[in-house]
């Protein structure tokens, strides 16, 4: 999402209520952030390979743990309900909920693949939107174009690190320590043909 603050200065703000609402009866997807609604944009193959790749491994890595995960069909608010995403993939560790929501807000485990028109906002604004997010314990940056994975991960005195770990080596392991699990960087790319 790239939009200019002249541009934004002309578009309605609304409350996050009426977003919701808005949403309910929308027939395609819209993200929300500090009153703003931005439709989402298409994905492509290797997006989709690597998002469906990554939920098939944490499925089968998180069938015995309380955890559970949501897709990108599924909102997660930030702080204060500032801003709402569709994240790729969501690991969420605290009681299901009972009532038919259709909004999460303590994700432990957020993925975003990087596609060229949604880099640049997925690694500043968006990332910053969900390290506000209290619960939040990793962010994982899969690259669609490349093999490349950024992981962030909240360390013991609640900040995130400046310089996350960088993985390209296809033999790297990718720890994500909440969960317990560790991924191997050659199996997130193994159906793209970039490896």
């Amino acid at each position: 999402i790239e939009v200019s603050s002249a541009l934004a200065a002309n578009l309605p703000k609304y409350d996050f209520d009426t977003y919701l609402d808005i949403e309910a009866h929308a027939s395609n997807r819209h993200e929300y952030f500090h009153g703003y609604i931005y439709a989402m944009a298409g994905g492509e193959l290797n997006h989709d390979t690597i998002k469906m790749t990554v939920t098939l491994i944490l499925g089968d890595k998180l069938s015995a743990s309380s955890c559970f995960m949501t897709s990108s069909d599924f909102k997660v608010a930030t702080r204060n309900r500032d801003a709402v995403f569709y994240p790729d993939l969501a690991v969420h560790c605290h009681p299901r909920p009972k009532n038919k929501t259709t909004i999460l807000e303590a994700p432990s485990f957020v993925l975003e693949v990087l596609s060229p028109s949604t880099r640049k906002f997925e690694l500043t604004t968006k990332r910053k939107e969900y390290f506000r997010i209290p619960s939040l314990l990793h962010y994982l940056l899969i690259d669609s174009q490349a093999p490349s994975v950024l992981l962030y991960t909240r360390e013991a005195n609640q900040t995130w690190p400046k310089d996350p770990p960088s993985f390209t080596d296809p033999k790297a392991t990718i720890p994500l320590t909440a969960l317990k699990i560790n991924l191997k960087l050659k199996d997130l790319y193994r159906q793209t043909g970039l490896l």
